[in-house]
Protein backbone atom coordinates (compact mmCIF):
# COMPACT_ATOMS: atom_id res chain seq x y z
CA UNK A 1 0.00 0.00 0.00
CA UNK A 2 2.84 2.40 0.82
CA UNK A 3 4.24 1.91 -2.67
CA UNK A 4 1.00 2.93 -4.36
CA UNK A 5 0.35 5.85 -2.03
CA UNK A 6 3.76 7.22 -2.84
CA UNK A 7 2.60 7.73 -6.41
CA UNK A 8 -0.56 9.38 -5.20
CA UNK A 9 1.30 11.71 -2.85
CA UNK A 10 1.58 14.69 -5.26
CA UNK A 11 -2.24 14.72 -5.46
CA UNK A 12 -2.82 14.15 -1.74
CA UNK A 13 -3.28 17.57 -0.20
CA UNK A 14 -5.58 16.22 2.49
CA UNK A 15 -6.53 12.93 4.09
CA UNK A 16 -9.64 12.70 1.91
CA UNK A 17 -7.48 12.74 -1.22
CA UNK A 18 -5.29 10.00 0.21
CA UNK A 19 -8.41 7.94 0.80
CA UNK A 20 -9.44 8.59 -2.80
CA UNK A 21 -6.09 7.31 -4.04
CA UNK A 22 -6.47 4.13 -2.00
CA UNK A 23 -10.03 3.66 -3.26
CA UNK A 24 -8.97 4.04 -6.90
CA UNK A 25 -6.20 1.49 -6.40
CA UNK A 26 -8.58 -0.97 -4.74
CA UNK A 27 -11.18 -0.62 -7.51
CA UNK A 28 -8.50 -1.07 -10.19
CA UNK A 29 -7.13 -4.20 -8.53
CA UNK A 30 -10.60 -5.72 -8.24
CA UNK A 31 -11.41 -4.94 -11.88
CA UNK A 32 -8.20 -6.55 -13.13
CA UNK A 33 -8.56 -9.60 -10.90
CA UNK A 34 -12.13 -10.13 -12.10
CA UNK A 35 -10.80 -10.66 -15.63
CA UNK A 36 -8.01 -13.10 -14.78
CA UNK A 37 -8.43 -16.88 -15.17
CA UNK A 38 -6.36 -17.47 -12.02
CA UNK A 39 -6.47 -14.40 -9.72
CA UNK A 40 -4.82 -15.86 -6.55
CA UNK A 41 -1.24 -14.71 -6.07
CA UNK A 42 -1.50 -11.80 -8.51
CA UNK A 43 0.73 -8.86 -7.60
CA UNK A 44 0.68 -5.24 -8.78
CA UNK A 45 3.53 -2.80 -9.33
CA UNK A 46 4.47 0.57 -10.86
CA UNK A 47 1.07 2.03 -9.99
CA UNK A 48 0.63 5.63 -11.11
CA UNK A 49 -2.42 7.84 -10.98
CA UNK A 50 -3.29 10.33 -13.73
CA UNK A 51 -5.88 13.12 -13.98
CA UNK A 52 -9.46 11.98 -14.44
CA UNK A 53 -9.23 9.05 -12.00
CA UNK A 54 -6.99 6.93 -14.23
CA UNK A 55 -4.60 4.35 -12.81
CA UNK A 56 -1.86 2.75 -14.89
CA UNK A 57 0.46 0.00 -13.78
CA UNK A 58 1.53 -3.61 -14.18
CA UNK A 59 0.29 -6.92 -12.84
CA UNK A 60 2.03 -10.28 -12.51
CA UNK A 61 -0.16 -13.38 -12.62
CA UNK A 62 0.00 -17.09 -13.33
CA UNK A 63 -1.94 -18.97 -16.00
CA UNK A 64 -4.94 -21.15 -15.21
CA UNK A 65 -2.71 -24.14 -14.43
CA UNK A 66 -0.51 -22.04 -12.15
CA UNK A 67 2.69 -22.74 -14.06
CA UNK A 68 3.56 -19.77 -16.28
CA UNK A 69 4.10 -16.37 -14.68
CA UNK A 70 3.57 -13.32 -16.89
CA UNK A 71 3.72 -9.57 -16.29
CA UNK A 72 1.58 -7.18 -18.32
CA UNK A 73 0.53 -3.55 -18.34
CA UNK A 74 -2.99 -2.48 -17.38
CA UNK A 75 -5.05 0.71 -17.45
CA UNK A 76 -8.06 1.45 -15.25
CA UNK A 77 -10.42 4.28 -16.19
CA UNK A 78 -14.11 4.93 -15.69
CA UNK A 79 -14.69 1.65 -13.88
CA UNK A 80 -13.16 -0.39 -16.73
CA UNK A 81 -9.89 -2.32 -16.62
CA UNK A 82 -7.93 -2.61 -19.86
CA UNK A 83 -5.62 -5.60 -19.63
CA UNK A 84 -2.70 -5.53 -22.03
CA UNK A 85 -3.60 -2.10 -23.42
CA UNK A 86 -2.27 -1.13 -26.82
CA UNK A 87 0.48 1.43 -27.21
CA UNK A 88 -2.14 3.97 -28.30
CA UNK A 89 -4.40 3.23 -25.33
CA UNK A 90 -1.49 3.78 -22.95
CA UNK A 91 -0.59 7.03 -24.72
CA UNK A 92 -4.19 8.28 -24.40
CA UNK A 93 -4.81 7.19 -20.81
CA UNK A 94 -1.42 7.29 -19.06
CA UNK A 95 -0.75 10.99 -19.51
CA UNK A 96 -1.14 14.17 -17.50
CA UNK A 97 -2.26 16.02 -20.64
CA UNK A 98 -5.16 13.94 -22.03
CA UNK A 99 -6.47 16.71 -24.28
CA UNK A 100 -3.10 17.11 -25.97
CA UNK A 101 -2.88 13.32 -26.31
CA UNK A 102 -6.18 13.22 -28.22
CA UNK A 103 -4.90 15.86 -30.63
CA UNK A 104 -1.55 14.09 -31.04
CA UNK A 105 -2.72 10.47 -31.27
CA UNK A 106 -6.11 10.84 -32.99
CA UNK A 107 -5.86 14.22 -34.68
CA UNK A 108 -8.96 15.58 -32.91
CA UNK A 109 -9.89 19.18 -32.30
CA UNK A 110 -8.91 20.77 -28.96
CA UNK A 111 -11.12 19.81 -26.03
CA UNK A 112 -11.48 23.46 -24.90
CA UNK A 113 -12.91 22.43 -21.56
CA UNK A 114 -15.80 20.69 -23.30
CA UNK A 115 -17.15 23.95 -24.72
CA UNK A 116 -15.90 23.56 -28.31
CA UNK A 117 -17.03 21.33 -31.15
CA UNK A 118 -15.44 18.24 -29.61
CA UNK A 119 -17.39 18.85 -26.41
CA UNK A 120 -20.64 19.03 -28.36
CA UNK A 121 -19.83 15.85 -30.25
CA UNK A 122 -19.05 14.12 -26.96
CA UNK A 123 -22.36 15.12 -25.40
CA UNK A 124 -24.28 14.05 -28.51
CA UNK A 125 -22.52 10.68 -28.76
CA UNK A 126 -23.02 10.04 -25.05
CA UNK A 127 -26.75 10.91 -25.27
CA UNK A 128 -27.23 8.74 -28.36
CA UNK A 129 -25.29 5.83 -26.87
CA UNK A 130 -27.33 5.97 -23.67
CA UNK A 131 -30.57 6.13 -25.69
CA UNK A 132 -29.52 3.10 -27.75
CA UNK A 133 -28.74 1.22 -24.52
CA UNK A 134 -32.23 2.05 -23.25
CA UNK A 135 -33.70 0.84 -26.55
CA UNK A 136 -31.80 -2.43 -26.21
CA UNK A 137 -33.04 -2.85 -22.64
CA UNK A 138 -36.63 -2.31 -23.76
CA UNK A 139 -36.66 -4.25 -27.04
CA UNK A 140 -33.69 -6.61 -26.91
CA UNK A 141 -31.88 -5.08 -29.86
CA UNK A 142 -30.46 -1.87 -31.29
CA UNK A 143 -32.76 0.34 -33.41
CA UNK A 144 -32.60 -1.57 -36.68
CA UNK A 145 -34.59 1.16 -38.43
CA UNK A 146 -31.97 3.77 -37.60
CA UNK A 147 -31.58 6.52 -35.04
CA UNK A 148 -35.03 7.88 -35.94
CA UNK A 149 -36.47 5.12 -33.73
CA UNK A 150 -35.05 6.90 -30.68
CA UNK A 151 -37.06 10.14 -30.92
CA UNK A 152 -40.69 11.09 -31.59
CA UNK A 153 -42.81 10.07 -33.30
CA UNK A 154 -41.14 6.65 -33.51
CA UNK A 155 -39.68 6.51 -29.99
CA UNK A 156 -39.32 8.38 -26.73
CA UNK A 157 -35.71 7.72 -25.76
CA UNK A 158 -34.68 11.25 -26.82
CA UNK A 159 -36.69 14.46 -27.18
CA UNK A 160 -35.01 15.19 -30.52
CA UNK A 161 -32.20 13.70 -32.57
CA UNK A 162 -29.01 15.78 -32.34
CA UNK A 163 -27.03 16.83 -35.40
CA UNK A 164 -23.27 17.24 -35.35
CA UNK A 165 -21.77 20.76 -35.02
CA UNK A 166 -21.96 21.20 -38.82
CA UNK A 167 -25.61 20.21 -39.11
CA UNK A 168 -25.01 16.69 -40.40
CA UNK A 169 -26.87 13.70 -38.93
CA UNK A 170 -24.75 11.28 -36.93
CA UNK A 171 -23.88 8.12 -38.82
CA UNK A 172 -25.29 4.84 -37.52
CA UNK A 173 -24.28 1.46 -38.91
CA UNK A 174 -25.59 -1.84 -37.52
CA UNK A 175 -23.34 -4.90 -37.50
CA UNK A 176 -24.28 -8.52 -37.97
CA UNK A 177 -26.53 -10.21 -35.43
CA UNK A 178 -25.83 -13.40 -33.51
CA UNK A 179 -26.43 -14.92 -30.13
CA UNK A 180 -25.67 -11.60 -28.47
CA UNK A 181 -26.79 -8.04 -29.05
CA UNK A 182 -25.78 -6.60 -32.41
CA UNK A 183 -22.78 -4.33 -32.46
CA UNK A 184 -23.00 -0.95 -34.13
CA UNK A 185 -20.99 2.07 -35.20
CA UNK A 186 -21.99 5.61 -34.23
CA UNK A 187 -19.90 8.51 -35.50
CA UNK A 188 -19.51 11.85 -37.24
CA UNK A 189 -17.22 12.41 -40.22
CA UNK A 190 -16.34 15.91 -39.06
CA UNK A 191 -16.64 19.27 -40.77
CA UNK A 192 -15.78 17.94 -44.24
CA UNK A 193 -18.32 15.07 -43.91
CA UNK A 194 -15.71 12.75 -45.44
CA UNK A 195 -13.78 9.82 -43.92
CA UNK A 196 -10.44 10.70 -42.38
CA UNK A 197 -9.02 14.11 -41.65
CA UNK A 198 -7.68 15.93 -38.62
CA UNK A 199 -8.78 18.84 -36.48
CA UNK A 200 -12.35 19.85 -37.31
CA UNK A 201 -12.37 17.24 -40.11
CA UNK A 202 -11.47 14.33 -37.79
CA UNK A 203 -13.86 11.41 -37.51
CA UNK A 204 -15.12 10.96 -33.94
CA UNK A 205 -17.12 7.91 -32.90
CA UNK A 206 -18.51 5.84 -30.06
CA UNK A 207 -15.17 4.01 -29.76
CA UNK A 208 -13.62 7.26 -28.55
CA UNK A 209 -16.07 7.76 -25.68
CA UNK A 210 -13.79 6.23 -23.00
CA UNK A 211 -11.17 8.91 -23.74
CA UNK A 212 -13.76 11.69 -23.88
CA UNK A 213 -15.45 10.43 -20.69
CA UNK A 214 -12.09 10.81 -18.97
CA UNK A 215 -11.77 14.43 -20.17
CA UNK A 216 -15.30 15.17 -18.97
CA UNK A 217 -14.32 13.99 -15.48
CA UNK A 218 -11.52 16.54 -15.16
Amino acid sequence: MLRSLRYCAPFALAATLLAGCASLERDAREAVLAQLPSPPGTTFSDLKRYPGDVLCGRYTATDLQGFRVETHDFVYSGGVAYRRPSTRERALFCTREPGAALERELGMSPWEGGEGTLGQIYRDLRALTDAIAAHVAATGDVPLGGLAELAPPAGDYLDTLPADPWGNPYRFEVGLGGRTQRDYRLFTLGADNRPGGTGADADVGREHLPYLDRLARL
